[in-house]
């Protein structure tokens, strides 16, 4: 079973444990008012740690957890919206999700003790979209993805470009049945090659 750690205000440890012991799902919890911390066990099929923090909140308390912009590649419309939203919102820890589409990014809210970049990285990758690295951090990601992109494209392209004008001198020999199944064989795969993402 999953384990949240947060840093909190300094708390009376009894009431602290009890009001988060009160919550259906809870197996453990442990107050340290040496660090600011508290552990706590629970069942995630039970609970999810948006109750958790609730609980903190609502004793008066506060949960400290960090924030993040991931760049996303390959979001086209609102659908990717919510697949990039709703893989991200799974992973344990994760309290806060809101995707830009025009922006290609997601703004994450975490709990770093229990879920991390990396994981993000492979929920986002998972739903079948490309990472792009975080906002702000040295690397060329997102330019790789571009490039990579821009490459993809001019070999489409080319791949046209070489089976179609042959295809257009051809169709001035004069007419036969092995003519349009030659240029039907020839050009259904480039055909499939190009029109491949559509």
């Amino acid at each position: 079973m999953p384990k949240l750690s947060g840093k909190i205000t300094p708390v009376n440890q009894l009431l602290h444990e009890k009001s988060l012991l009160s919550l259906n799902g809870v197996i453990n919890a442990r107050v340290n008012l040496g660090n600011e911390t508290v552990f706590v066990k629970y069942d995630s099929k039970k609970l999810r740690i948006v109750d958790l923090e609730k609980a903190v909140k609502d004793a008066s308390y506060g949960v400290i957890n960090e924030k993040t912009t991931l760049k996303i590649g390959g979001m086209t419309c609102a659908t990717c919206i919510n697949i990039v939203g709703n893989s991200l919102r799974k992973l344990d820890g994760v309290t806060a999700v809101n995707v830009n589409l025009g922006a290609e990014k997601a703004y994450v809210t975490y709990n770093p003790k229990m879920t991390t970049v990396a994981d993000m990285k492979k929920a986002v990758e998972e739903a079948g979209y490309q990472y792009l690295g975080i906002e702000g951090e040295e690397g060329d990601l997102e330019e790789a993805a571009r490039k990579k992109n821009l490459r993809a494209k001019r070999n489409k392209i080319i791949v046209g470009f070489a089976i179609g004008i042959p295809l257009m001198v051809f169709k001035y020999i004069p007419f036969s049945f092995s003519k349009m199944y030659f240029m039907l064989i020839t050009s259904t795969p480039a055909f499939i090659y190009i029109a491949h993402p559509i």
